[in-house]
């Protein structure tokens, strides 16, 4: 079971394609981003953000409410990806999050990073990817990527199908040799070994 959840802050640029086996969770002002007449499984939050009449339909529709004091010691993304990973999802899929104060954004990319579970990421000018390997990205050629390490090191990264291929690289915590990398043809092929990493397919404005 994949868990979808539609975060607040910028609006995205894509949406995942959504199936019903999918379980779907609004934090808060995400529920703003949702597909129109798609209702949610869960909408939790503080609800500091999402208009009253939009609370009082969902609850009018049957949608559950988990609510969350304003003053609280995290997020409500954070409370949304804790509960995915306590439904054991195979796959958490993240819908906004991005924009807006960049600490937010800071702080989203480190939450997102720290899952166990495989996350792909919809933002307002990129699909990010964690915690997937192998990945084969669809894409045109001059399409820009990146691959950013989030530990210490990623050891063994394989880029195939790009301008700057790699093979078994090593990649350091802070290192930018994985910016702005670019597609040739339709597809790039990506692996690695050990670590956590972030790719971000990049879609310009």
């Amino acid at each position: 079971m994949r868990v979808v959840i539609f975060a607040g802050g910028e609006a995205p640029g894509f949406l995942p394609d959504i199936t019903s086996d999918d379980f779907l969770i609004a934090a808060d002002s995400g529920a703003l981003f949702l597909p129109e007449g798609l209702l949610p499984n869960l909408l939790l939050g503080d609800m500091d953000s999402l208009p009253k009449n939009w609370q009082e339909e969902f609850i009018k529709r049957g949608v559950r409410l988990k609510s969350y004091p304003t003053e609280k010691d995290f997020t409500d993304l954070e409370a949304a990806v804790v509960m995915a990973q306590d439904m054991n999802a195979e796959e958490i899929i993240v819908v906004g999050g991005s924009g807006g104060r960049s600490d937010h954004f800071f702080a989203n990319l480190m939450l997102l990073g720290s899952c166990s579970r495989p996350v792909t990421w919809y933002s307002s000018d990129f699909i990010g990817y964690l915690n997937k390997k192998p990945l084969i990205l669809k894409g045109k050629p001059g399409q820009l990527f990146s691959v950013i390490p989030l530990t210490g090191e990623v050891t063994g990264l394989v880029i195939k199908g790009a301008k700057y291929q790699l093979f078994r690289a090593n990649l350091s915590w802070g290192t930018t040799l994985g910016l702005s990398n670019e597609f040739i043809a339709d597809t790039v092929e990506i692996s690695w070994e050990a670590g956590k990493l972030i790719l971000l397919q990049i879609f310009q404005k």
